[in-house]
């Protein structure tokens, strides 16, 4: 009787303290704030887990682990973030920076946004990790045609100088 007794009273209070997937995307902002990092991590993996289609926790996880250096799973959440409707204005350059770094160019060249809604400063700067890609993998014919689409777009994007000045080498 006893060990029921407490049996059920552990199990009320871990039932209980569950939070749910918006109290621990909460928490994970307010320790990215304060810059709590492993704590955000763990609360955003469990949002995730509670909720898996959490589109914002996907994203915040993606952006967490490409500021810690950790691009491979940064690229898995950023597509995840997209593929649940995250904002593609948000995840779409971090996306290209990520498959910068894990020098993922062949994807990073074919990646599409000619359907997203996204802003001519944030086309500029992922068409100019493309052209980054197109570079390494010495794609001459596709450099020249990411620089025409930069300069077409015609923005202040330090992205923009960036790109003119590959076009001047």
């Amino acid at each position: 009787m006893k060990k029921s007794a407490v049996f059920l009273s552990t199990f009320l209070l871990f039932a209980c303290n569950d939070k749910s997937s918006t109290e621990y995307l909460s928490a994970a902002k307010s320790n990215i704030e304060t810059k709590a990092y492993d704590t955000a991590l763990i609360d955003l993996k469990n949002a995730i887990k509670a909720e898996p289609s959490l589109a914002e926790a996907r994203y915040l996880l993606g952006k967490l682990y490409f500021d810690t250096h950790q691009y491979l799973s940064a690229e898995k959440e950023l597509e995840r973030a997209l593929e649940f409707k995250y904002d593609a204005n948000k995840v779409m350059p971090l996306l290209a920076r990520s498959y910068y770094k894990t020098e993922t160019d062949t994807v990073l060249v074919t990646l599409s946004f000619d359907k997203l809604k996204l802003s001519a400063q944030n086309q500029v700067e992922i068409k100019f990790f493309q052209l980054l890609g197109n570079l390494r993998l010495s794609n001459e014919d596709n450099v020249d045609k990411t620089l025409q689409e930069i300069t077409d777009l015609k923005t202040d994007s330090i992205y923009t100088t960036l790109a003119l000045a590959y076009s001047n080498t």
